[in-house]
């Protein structure tokens, strides 16, 4: 679009200047009176059009849930095929302890390549850094509460991390960050709405070049709304398998 104006405007100044010109005007004088006031396109936040300041903050978000879909993933589906704790311990201790390790891990990691996009891509920070670290503290819960759910319904671990690939990997393009959230209709917007980085990708990019988030707050509960949803669903769940098989152990002792 700014390619398309500025080639517009060149071409219709230029031939107003060859008119003028035509009539005995010098070239300075001739472009100046056809364009005395020098107009341009710019963008609020990224004058230069970059490609990379634009959508690398994003990408790493999107990175960030792969990483955390591969590791998460197979954690409750595996503790119900092997049943190793048995009823020992409750399902919600269970999933905290679990989460806890690769949710600070997930923190560290986020907080890393905020640094890498600031030193290496000279990707600017203009926002508060604890509200950049809220905010990755958010979508990352609201990541393993999906992933989670994923697990829950999971038979086994293979199928674990196969199964939320289809969710996942259209991330990036129903995130919002390359095609806007106000041209989706119909199933692209429903299934924006339930991924956590509809609420972060365009965040974290009005945080770091804008200094600010106009609804940062908004983002932050849905984030929570998401991760408290799907996890409680994934408790559920789990102990209803974890019931299951329990049921299925005790037998298997009684006939023996």
């Amino acid at each position: 679009m700014v390619s398309i104006q500025e080639n517009n405007r060149t071409f219709s100044v230029g031939l107003a200047q060859k008119l003028v010109e035509g009539a005995g005007v010098l070239p300075n004088e001739a472009l100046h009176m056809v364009y005395p006031v020098h107009i341009g396109v710019r963008l609020l936040n990224n004058p230069t059009t970059g490609y990379t300041s634009f959508m690398l903050p994003g990408i790493v978000l999107n990175g960030l849930q792969i990483a955390l879909l591969v590791t998460v993933t197979p954690l409750l589906s595996a503790l119900c095929r092997r049943n190793i704790y048995g009823p020992d311990y409750s399902s919600f201790l269970l999933m905290t302890a679990k989460a806890l390790p690769y949710w600070f891990l997930g923190l560290i990691s986020y907080a890393v390549s905020l640094a890498g996009l600031t030193y290496l891509w000279a990707v600017p920070i203009r926002a508060q850094i604890w509200k950049l670290l809220l905010l990755g503290g958010f979508f990352i819960f609201a990541v393993i509460g999906v992933l989670y759910l994923f697990s829950a319904m999971s038979p086994d671990e293979t199928l674990a991390v196969q199964l939320p690939l289809l969710y996942i990997m259209p991330g990036l393009l129903f995130s919002g960050l390359s095609w806007p959230l106000l041209s989706m209709r119909g199933f692209s917007k429903w299934f924006s709405s339930t991924m956590p980085i509809t609420y972060a990708g365009d965040c974290i990019r009005d945080l770091m070049l804008a200094g600010y988030c106009p609804d940062f707050a908004y983002n932050l509960k849905m984030l929570l709304t998401v991760g408290f949803t799907a996890g409680t669903i994934a408790w559920c769940i789990f102990t209803l398998r974890r019931y299951i098989s329990d049921k299925i152990t005790q037998k298997m002792r009684y006939k023996q």
